[in-house]
């Protein structure tokens, strides 16, 4: 059984097998931001493989950034820890009105250089996944592998009905009714 002891600014982990061990040092976690022009991103980074994997997050992302939420990712993605160095990141945190998913992409390619990161596999998770579409299309040298996880390639009135209903519940801050909507919805879709 996995268990998490925090003590000071050290957070513990107990391994299966019953060893502690300290989580920033034994994962290498980090969270960082990246200045690009006129904003800057956020991003967690963590894992012991020498293979990256970049992690786009959904919609969500814009409620709550990654920033400050290193130890929750890490634990949500602890299984690719072991295989790979892993990025979760955020979107730029000043957005132009109209910012398109390919805008999205071309941010998302510069931070990519901007810190060294070759070849990666990307995982574009719901929006996330359209925005690592255009990053592959746009940028093929700039990914090895691609990984689409509950996206579509572009959206649709279904789609934009459901976003602005979203949009509606987050105006008027209705954040209960806003999160259990998107649980319902991912699960109609996945079903």
């Amino acid at each position: 059984m996995t268990f998490v002891m925090a003590i000071a600014s050290v957070v513990w982990l107990r391994s299966e097998n019953g060893e502690l061990y300290d989580v920033f040092m034994f994962f290498g976690l980090e969270g960082n931001s990246i200045s690009l022009e006129h904003a800057s991103m956020d991003y967690v980074e963590f894992g012991r493989g020498e293979q990256p994997l970049v992690i786009l997050p959904g919609l969500s992302d814009g409620f709550k950034t990654v920033k400050g939420q290193a130890i929750p990712i890490l634990f949500y993605y602890k299984q690719l820890a072991k295989s790979f160095r892993v990025y979760v990141f955020s979107r730029k945190r000043t957005l132009a009105k109209n910012c398109s998913t390919r805008e999205m992409a071309k941010d998302q390619n510069v931070a990519l250089e901007q810190l060294g990161i070759e070849q990666p596999y990307v995982m574009g998770v719901s929006q996330g996944g359209m925005i690592a579409q255009h990053l592959a299309i746009d940028f093929p040298d700039s990914v090895k592998k691609l990984i689409i996880a509950v996206s579509l390639a572009k959206q649709n009135k279904t789609i934009q009905r459901v976003v602005n209903s979203w949009i509606q519940m987050a105006k008027a801050d209705d954040y209960q009714s806003l999160v259990i909507d998107t649980l319902e919805t991912e699960r109609a879709i996945a079903l």
